[in-house]
Protein backbone atom coordinates (compact mmCIF):
# COMPACT_ATOMS: atom_id res chain seq x y z
CA UNK A 1 0.00 0.00 0.00
CA UNK A 2 1.22 3.40 -0.79
CA UNK A 3 0.22 7.12 0.36
CA UNK A 4 1.61 10.45 -0.89
CA UNK A 5 0.65 13.51 1.41
CA UNK A 6 1.39 16.74 -0.69
CA UNK A 7 0.19 18.99 2.52
CA UNK A 8 1.94 19.64 6.11
CA UNK A 9 0.72 16.96 8.32
CA UNK A 10 0.77 19.01 11.27
CA UNK A 11 -2.28 20.56 9.67
CA UNK A 12 -4.30 18.07 9.77
CA UNK A 13 -7.00 17.22 12.60
CA UNK A 14 -5.71 14.44 15.11
CA UNK A 15 -8.42 12.12 13.46
CA UNK A 16 -6.55 12.74 9.99
CA UNK A 17 -3.07 11.48 11.74
CA UNK A 18 -4.76 8.58 13.26
CA UNK A 19 -6.94 7.52 10.07
CA UNK A 20 -2.76 7.77 8.23
CA UNK A 21 -1.61 6.16 11.21
CA UNK A 22 -4.05 2.83 11.45
CA UNK A 23 -2.80 1.37 7.83
CA UNK A 24 -0.36 -0.89 9.48
CA UNK A 25 0.12 -2.37 6.35
CA UNK A 26 1.54 1.08 4.49
CA UNK A 27 4.76 0.59 2.59
CA UNK A 28 5.30 3.49 0.75
CA UNK A 29 4.94 6.85 2.29
CA UNK A 30 5.84 10.32 0.60
CA UNK A 31 5.83 13.06 2.30
CA UNK A 32 6.19 17.05 1.33
CA UNK A 33 8.81 18.20 4.12
CA UNK A 34 10.44 17.42 7.54
CA UNK A 35 7.39 18.68 9.50
CA UNK A 36 5.38 15.94 8.19
CA UNK A 37 8.01 13.75 9.52
CA UNK A 38 7.82 15.24 12.66
CA UNK A 39 4.14 14.63 13.00
CA UNK A 40 4.75 11.26 12.26
CA UNK A 41 7.17 10.27 14.44
CA UNK A 42 5.14 8.07 16.28
CA UNK A 43 5.17 6.24 13.07
CA UNK A 44 8.11 4.08 13.55
CA UNK A 45 5.78 2.35 15.89
CA UNK A 46 2.35 2.34 13.89
CA UNK A 47 3.81 1.44 10.85
CA UNK A 48 6.08 -1.29 11.21
CA UNK A 49 6.58 -2.46 7.53
CA UNK A 50 7.10 0.99 6.16
CA UNK A 51 10.02 -0.15 3.47
CA UNK A 52 10.16 3.12 1.49
CA UNK A 53 9.87 6.74 2.13
CA UNK A 54 10.31 9.80 0.15
CA UNK A 55 10.63 13.34 1.88
CA UNK A 56 10.46 15.92 -1.00
CA UNK A 57 11.93 19.07 1.21
CA UNK A 58 13.37 19.08 4.69
CA UNK A 59 13.73 22.56 4.82
CA UNK A 60 11.11 23.03 7.38
CA UNK A 61 11.39 26.13 10.04
CA UNK A 62 11.37 22.81 12.58
CA UNK A 63 14.86 21.63 11.55
CA UNK A 64 16.46 25.24 12.31
CA UNK A 65 17.62 23.76 15.32
CA UNK A 66 17.49 21.04 18.06
CA UNK A 67 13.95 19.23 18.64
CA UNK A 68 12.21 19.25 21.89
CA UNK A 69 13.48 16.64 24.01
CA UNK A 70 9.96 15.62 25.05
CA UNK A 71 9.03 15.04 20.83
CA UNK A 72 8.70 11.63 19.50
CA UNK A 73 11.68 10.42 17.26
CA UNK A 74 11.16 8.68 14.13
CA UNK A 75 12.46 5.27 14.01
CA UNK A 76 11.32 3.33 10.51
CA UNK A 77 12.87 0.01 11.61
CA UNK A 78 11.62 -1.56 8.48
CA UNK A 79 13.00 1.03 6.05
CA UNK A 80 14.52 -0.24 3.12
CA UNK A 81 14.42 3.24 0.84
CA UNK A 82 14.99 6.70 1.64
CA UNK A 83 15.00 9.34 -0.66
CA UNK A 84 15.28 13.28 0.76
CA UNK A 85 16.33 16.98 -0.52
CA UNK A 86 17.44 19.53 1.73
CA UNK A 87 20.39 20.88 3.31
CA UNK A 88 23.14 18.44 5.06
CA UNK A 89 22.81 19.73 7.91
CA UNK A 90 18.97 18.19 8.19
CA UNK A 91 19.40 15.44 6.25
CA UNK A 92 22.41 13.90 8.72
CA UNK A 93 19.78 15.28 11.72
CA UNK A 94 17.04 13.01 10.33
CA UNK A 95 19.38 10.29 9.12
CA UNK A 96 20.54 9.69 12.95
CA UNK A 97 16.56 9.12 14.15
CA UNK A 98 16.28 6.18 11.39
CA UNK A 99 16.93 3.00 13.08
CA UNK A 100 16.48 0.50 10.26
CA UNK A 101 19.03 -2.37 10.18
CA UNK A 102 17.79 -2.93 6.63
CA UNK A 103 18.45 0.42 4.82
CA UNK A 104 20.17 -0.25 1.53
CA UNK A 105 19.32 2.67 -1.12
CA UNK A 106 19.49 6.65 -0.26
CA UNK A 107 18.86 9.07 -2.73
CA UNK A 108 19.85 12.77 -1.99
CA UNK A 109 19.52 15.93 -3.30
CA UNK A 110 21.68 18.56 -1.23
CA UNK A 111 21.83 22.14 -1.50
CA UNK A 112 25.10 23.89 -0.16
CA UNK A 113 24.63 26.88 1.96
CA UNK A 114 28.01 28.41 2.00
CA UNK A 115 30.30 28.30 -1.55
CA UNK A 116 32.61 25.65 -1.07
CA UNK A 117 31.32 24.84 2.61
CA UNK A 118 29.05 21.30 3.17
CA UNK A 119 28.96 19.37 6.11
CA UNK A 120 30.25 16.11 5.61
CA UNK A 121 27.96 15.27 8.87
CA UNK A 122 24.82 13.60 7.00
CA UNK A 123 27.52 11.31 4.90
CA UNK A 124 29.10 10.66 8.22
CA UNK A 125 25.89 9.24 9.56
CA UNK A 126 25.66 7.05 6.81
CA UNK A 127 28.26 5.21 8.37
CA UNK A 128 25.50 3.45 10.58
CA UNK A 129 24.03 1.85 7.76
CA UNK A 130 27.23 0.55 6.01
CA UNK A 131 26.42 -3.01 6.27
CA UNK A 132 23.18 -2.77 4.49
CA UNK A 133 23.78 0.13 1.98
CA UNK A 134 24.21 -0.91 -1.22
CA UNK A 135 22.83 2.10 -3.21
CA UNK A 136 23.95 5.76 -3.08
CA UNK A 137 22.36 8.52 -5.13
CA UNK A 138 23.68 11.99 -4.29
CA UNK A 139 23.01 15.57 -6.27
CA UNK A 140 24.57 18.52 -4.99
CA UNK A 141 23.64 21.82 -5.96
CA UNK A 142 26.29 24.32 -5.36
CA UNK A 143 29.74 24.83 -4.83
CA UNK A 144 31.80 22.10 -2.72
CA UNK A 145 35.26 20.67 -1.68
CA UNK A 146 35.55 17.15 -1.90
CA UNK A 147 36.39 16.79 1.87
CA UNK A 148 33.10 17.31 2.51
CA UNK A 149 32.24 13.57 0.48
CA UNK A 150 35.11 12.27 1.93
CA UNK A 151 32.87 9.78 4.59
CA UNK A 152 31.73 8.37 1.80
CA UNK A 153 35.05 6.75 1.11
CA UNK A 154 34.30 3.94 4.01
CA UNK A 155 30.89 2.62 2.58
CA UNK A 156 32.49 -0.19 1.79
CA UNK A 157 29.95 -2.68 0.52
CA UNK A 158 28.35 0.12 -1.96
CA UNK A 159 26.99 -1.62 -5.41
CA UNK A 160 25.86 1.16 -6.92
CA UNK A 161 26.65 4.78 -6.27
CA UNK A 162 26.10 8.52 -8.43
CA UNK A 163 26.91 11.85 -8.24
CA UNK A 164 26.04 14.85 -10.59
CA UNK A 165 27.04 17.95 -9.02
CA UNK A 166 28.08 21.09 -10.13
CA UNK A 167 32.08 21.61 -11.60
CA UNK A 168 33.75 24.83 -10.50
CA UNK A 169 37.00 25.37 -11.60
CA UNK A 170 38.73 27.16 -8.80
CA UNK A 171 37.43 24.44 -6.08
CA UNK A 172 38.85 21.53 -6.30
CA UNK A 173 35.87 18.75 -6.45
CA UNK A 174 35.73 15.46 -8.40
CA UNK A 175 39.61 14.80 -10.40
CA UNK A 176 40.95 11.61 -11.07
CA UNK A 177 42.40 11.15 -8.67
CA UNK A 178 39.08 10.99 -6.11
CA UNK A 179 37.53 8.54 -8.75
CA UNK A 180 40.99 6.71 -8.20
CA UNK A 181 39.82 6.39 -4.30
CA UNK A 182 36.56 5.91 -5.23
CA UNK A 183 37.09 2.79 -7.36
CA UNK A 184 40.01 1.40 -4.38
CA UNK A 185 37.17 1.68 -1.62
CA UNK A 186 34.33 -0.21 -3.74
CA UNK A 187 35.54 -3.12 -5.20
CA UNK A 188 32.22 -4.56 -5.64
CA UNK A 189 30.48 -1.76 -7.85
CA UNK A 190 28.47 -2.98 -10.46
CA UNK A 191 27.08 0.63 -11.54
CA UNK A 192 28.59 4.14 -11.39
CA UNK A 193 27.53 7.39 -12.97
CA UNK A 194 29.64 10.64 -12.27
CA UNK A 195 28.87 13.99 -14.43
CA UNK A 196 28.32 17.66 -13.83
CA UNK A 197 25.74 20.35 -14.98
CA UNK A 198 28.12 22.48 -16.54
CA UNK A 199 29.40 20.22 -18.53
CA UNK A 200 32.72 20.73 -17.96
CA UNK A 201 34.96 17.81 -16.56
CA UNK A 202 37.81 17.38 -14.80
CA UNK A 203 38.10 13.52 -14.91
CA UNK A 204 39.97 12.10 -18.11
CA UNK A 205 40.35 8.72 -19.57
CA UNK A 206 42.69 8.34 -16.65
CA UNK A 207 39.82 7.80 -14.21
CA UNK A 208 38.29 5.19 -17.01
CA UNK A 209 41.26 3.49 -16.72
CA UNK A 210 40.72 3.38 -12.72
CA UNK A 211 37.39 2.19 -13.54
CA UNK A 212 38.59 -0.74 -15.54
CA UNK A 213 41.92 -2.14 -13.05
CA UNK A 214 39.67 -1.87 -9.87
CA UNK A 215 36.08 -2.31 -10.59
CA UNK A 216 35.87 -6.07 -11.46
CA UNK A 217 32.58 -6.17 -11.33
CA UNK A 218 30.98 -2.77 -13.01
CA UNK A 219 28.59 -3.80 -15.43
CA UNK A 220 26.81 -0.12 -15.81
CA UNK A 221 29.11 2.73 -16.14
CA UNK A 222 27.78 6.77 -17.25
CA UNK A 223 30.40 8.95 -16.89
CA UNK A 224 30.96 12.33 -18.81
CA UNK A 225 35.15 12.99 -18.90
CA UNK A 226 37.47 15.19 -20.76
CA UNK A 227 38.56 12.78 -23.82
CA UNK A 228 40.32 15.24 -25.72
CA UNK A 229 43.93 14.56 -26.85
CA UNK A 230 45.14 17.68 -24.95
CA UNK A 231 43.91 16.60 -21.69
CA UNK A 232 45.58 13.02 -21.77
CA UNK A 233 48.54 14.07 -23.21
CA UNK A 234 50.94 10.64 -23.03
CA UNK A 235 48.21 8.68 -21.90
CA UNK A 236 47.94 4.90 -22.39
CA UNK A 237 45.80 2.62 -20.89
CA UNK A 238 48.01 0.07 -19.06
CA UNK A 239 48.73 -3.47 -21.11
CA UNK A 240 47.17 -5.58 -18.41
CA UNK A 241 44.77 -8.44 -19.04
CA UNK A 242 43.11 -8.46 -16.04
CA UNK A 243 41.67 -4.76 -16.62
CA UNK A 244 39.27 -6.24 -19.62
CA UNK A 245 36.21 -6.95 -18.86
CA UNK A 246 33.82 -9.37 -21.16
CA UNK A 247 30.64 -8.88 -18.67
CA UNK A 248 30.52 -4.61 -19.20
CA UNK A 249 27.17 -3.83 -20.68
CA UNK A 250 26.85 -0.50 -21.17
CA UNK A 251 29.25 2.54 -21.25
CA UNK A 252 27.46 5.67 -21.45
CA UNK A 253 29.98 8.76 -22.18
CA UNK A 254 26.85 10.85 -21.49
CA UNK A 255 28.27 14.90 -23.23
CA UNK A 256 31.98 13.80 -22.86
CA UNK A 257 34.34 16.33 -24.60
CA UNK A 258 36.95 15.11 -26.92
CA UNK A 259 38.59 15.88 -30.49
CA UNK A 260 36.25 16.28 -33.07
CA UNK A 261 36.34 13.05 -35.45
CA UNK A 262 38.11 11.22 -32.71
CA UNK A 263 34.94 8.92 -31.43
CA UNK A 264 36.52 5.53 -33.50
CA UNK A 265 40.06 6.26 -32.00
CA UNK A 266 39.03 6.53 -28.08
CA UNK A 267 36.64 3.19 -28.99
CA UNK A 268 39.76 1.13 -29.94
CA UNK A 269 43.07 2.66 -28.18
CA UNK A 270 40.57 3.05 -24.52
CA UNK A 271 37.36 1.59 -24.46
CA UNK A 272 37.77 -1.75 -26.37
CA UNK A 273 40.77 -2.67 -24.18
CA UNK A 274 38.71 -2.26 -21.23
CA UNK A 275 35.27 -3.65 -22.36
CA UNK A 276 35.47 -5.17 -25.26
CA UNK A 277 31.69 -6.09 -25.70
CA UNK A 278 29.99 -3.84 -24.04
CA UNK A 279 27.17 -1.00 -25.64
CA UNK A 280 29.32 2.27 -25.87
CA UNK A 281 26.58 5.45 -26.33
CA UNK A 282 27.03 9.00 -26.12
CA UNK A 283 23.28 9.85 -24.65
CA UNK A 284 23.58 13.63 -23.92
CA UNK A 285 25.48 14.43 -26.98
CA UNK A 286 22.84 15.41 -29.66
CA UNK A 287 21.86 12.78 -32.55
CA UNK A 288 24.50 13.64 -34.56
CA UNK A 289 27.53 13.05 -32.64
CA UNK A 290 25.33 10.26 -31.08
CA UNK A 291 25.01 8.31 -34.29
CA UNK A 292 28.87 8.35 -34.62
CA UNK A 293 29.33 6.88 -31.26
CA UNK A 294 27.02 4.02 -32.01
CA UNK A 295 29.03 3.62 -35.52
CA UNK A 296 32.48 3.45 -33.40
CA UNK A 297 30.86 1.38 -30.79
CA UNK A 298 29.21 -1.12 -33.45
CA UNK A 299 32.96 -1.20 -35.56
CA UNK A 300 35.16 -1.65 -32.89
CA UNK A 301 33.12 -4.75 -30.70
CA UNK A 302 34.41 -7.74 -29.92
CA UNK A 303 32.38 -10.64 -31.08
Amino acid sequence: MSLHCPWGVQSLLDDGCAAILSQRNLQRLRLRSLADVTALACAARDLPVLRELDVESLRSPLTAGAQPADEPQPHFPSLVTLKASGFPAELGRFLKNVASKVLAHVATDIEVRSPGVMDPDFFLVLHAFRATLTTLEVTIRGDFTWIGLEPILDLGDLQKFSLTYNNNATIPQVEDAQVLRMTKAWPRLTSLFLSTRSRKANITLRSLGHIACNCPNIRVLLVAFDGTRQGNFSYLPPDDTSSVHREMELVDLLWSEYDPGDELRITTSFLRRWWPRAEIVGSRMGAERGMRWQDASTASRVA
